[in-house]
């Protein structure tokens, strides 16, 4: 890997914020919550899509009481400060982290399923930790960076501009010893966030989504590529897919379909690729296309709840 110095820092574009990062002076970074807290069924239920607002009566059905009660809270014992574990029941490892470190690498891939169970809070944590195992990998920085930023149930935090625009910032500065992938998501990642007061969000989510679309088009057989774009275009448009007809898709929404079926048919147990389906074509005139793929989901990963 090429050593980062300022000097090449600067010709990143990264300016002063990158020299604060090399120096050592940059924010600080935010503390990693008990894991107790962070692995709560409450929590975990309320990352469910659309939060407790929109799945209230989906959360107290019998079955996902029972689906909080077998959670990770109600397995794992951990004191506060101890080091997150590695789980099982996320499913494989679809991130495939750059980095010399076997715990890097487990605690990225960790981070990247709870960022497909809709944890981003948990995820952000997890690749915090692998960044603490390897603080050379790229692609941890990309993953906080992604965990801090805006989704289909939540808009962009406040507090999490600073520290997601120095995530992406370390993530830059790392990314000539990342993986073309791992160049790829960073380079378009960058497009999403911004320190200016006045930045436009809709614009930024477009810019991203835009560059995401670019990424999935030079690498159309990577399936993590393709659905991280549907993703993007998800966001940039968030529950409003369709016409009112159900059938026409509204904006981006013709494309966003057909990168998760072109990901789905690659790959059909993909459980983001299926939980984005699901969604994206819930309210259209023909929401049963999803349910062979619904039926296979809650196996896949079932620790994400």
């Amino acid at each position: 890997m090429a050593k980062t110095t300022i000097a090449s820092a600067s010709r990143l574009g990264l300016g002063s914020l990158a020299g604060a990062l090399l120096a050592g002076s940059a924010f600080a970074q935010p503390a990693t919550p008990d894991i107790n807290e962070l692995l709560d069924p409450a929590r975990v239920a309320a990352s469910a899509c659309g939060g407790l607002r929109y799945a209230r009566n989906e959360l107290f059905k019998p079955g996902v009481q029972l689906a909080a009660l077998a959670s990770p809270a109600a397995a794992v014992e951990a004191s506060p400060g101890s080091p997150l574990p590695i789980l099982d029941g996320l499913g494989p490892d679809r991130l495939q982290a750059t980095t010399r470190s076997d715990e890097a690498r487990a605690l990225a891939a960790q981070g990247y399923a709870w960022l497909m169970g809709f944890n981003h809070r948990l995820a952000a944590a997890y690749f915090r930790a692998a960044q603490a195992a390897d603080p050379g990998c790229a692609i941890c920085y990309w993953g906080e960076a992604y965990a801090l930023g805006p989704n289909i149930n939540d808009a962009m935090h406040a507090d999490a501009v600073r520290p997601a625009f120095q995530a992406m910032a370390m993530a830059t500065l790392l990314i000539e010893g990342a993986s073309p992938r791992e160049q790829a998501l960073i380079r378009a990642l960058k497009t999403r966030y911004s320190m200016a007061a006045d930045a436009d969000r809709a614009a930024l989510d477009q810019a991203y989504a835009d560059a995401m679309l670019a990424a999935a088009d030079a690498h159309p057989d990577d399936v993590e590529l393709l659905v991280l774009a549907a993703e993007a275009v998800m966001n940039s448009q968030p529950w409003d897919y369709w016409e009112a007809d159900g059938v026409t898709p509204k904006g981006r929404a013709g494309r966003l379909v057909a990168l998760l079926e072109t990901a789905l048919a690659a790959d059909p147990d993909h459980p983001h690729a299926i939980h984005l389906y699901i969604h994206t074509v819930e309210a259209s005139s023909d929401p049963a296309r999803a349910e062979p793929h619904a039926d296979r989901l809650a196996a896949l990963m079932p620790t994400a709840g």
